[in-house]
């Protein structure tokens, strides 16, 4: 009766491992699906510059034959786009639309010039009440810069009371976000977007840093957020 209960217990512990690494394998597969920029192609990687008054990073992700897909970046927006890629003498002429589900989706008509690897175009909303938009990029690399911009010692070390209690509020949101600025966040809110869109560091990569940020960054960003309430609850004390 022992031995053949041993004997069970063994096929049993052998079985719930041989579950246990199909599901490893099952989530390694679901893993390897988020695009990766091919470095090799001239084409691929981001395309920095302005659409409106908003910074604009066209963010070329994968071509396969004459088709081309990547993402929008602008204001907050992070939007697949998709579509056709055309060769010539002097220039790869694209064209690429958002998925249409949202209302500031529309269509990138634009070249990759071959000489000066200069991207330029247009943008075509779908919506007809709103007007086109002309664009200029270049080819831009983003790198994570810890000293870049204003409070960069929220990024480089961790900040005690005595160095945020003082702040205003509007102070410590700024130290706050120039921590998401660093890691490339997209700013939906416009007085942030005019505070970063014109660093020349400040490239929008993402909509979300939140798996982005140092262990410092993350300590820092807790005791801001604290500040941030404290001040807003006790305006009044610090007067108008």
């Amino acid at each position: 009766m022992q031995r053949f209960t041993l004997i069970f217990l063994c096929i049993a512990v052998l079985s719930c491992n041989n579950n246990t690494a199909k599901d490893t394998a099952k989530d390694k597969t679901v893993a390897v699906t988020t695009p990766v920029i091919e470095t090799t192609n001239p084409l691929l990687g981001y395309w920095v510059g302005f659409l409106g008054d908003n910074k604009l990073n066209l963010s070329l992700q994968q071509v396969n034959g004459k088709e081309i897909s990547g993402k929008s970046i602008a204001a907050g927006n992070y939007r697949d786009i998709k579509g056709s890629i055309e060769e010539n003498s002097d220039a790869y002429v694209i064209h690429m639309t958002e998925p249409g589900d949202d209302k500031y989706d529309g269509r990138f008509d634009f070249t990759i010039k071959k000489s000066g690897m200069v991207c330029s175009g247009s943008w075509v909303p779908n919506d007809k009440t709103m007007k086109e938009k002309i664009f200029t990029c270049s080819k831009k690399e983003f790198t994570y810069k810890p000293d870049a911009g204003l409070y960069p010692e929220a990024s480089q070390k961790l900040l005690a009371e005595d160095d945020v209690a003082n702040l205003i509020k509007s102070d410590l949101r700024l130290m706050r976000n120039s921590i998401y600025a660093r890691h490339g966040y997209s700013f939906k809110m416009k007085d942030m977007r005019d505070e970063y869109d014109h660093e020349e560091w400040y490239i929008p990569v993402t909509t979300d840093v939140r798996n982005e940020l140092t262990a410092i960054e993350k300590k820092n960003e807790v005791l801001l957020k604290r500040y941030e309430k404290y001040a807003a609850d006790h305006y009044d004390d610090f007067g108008r």
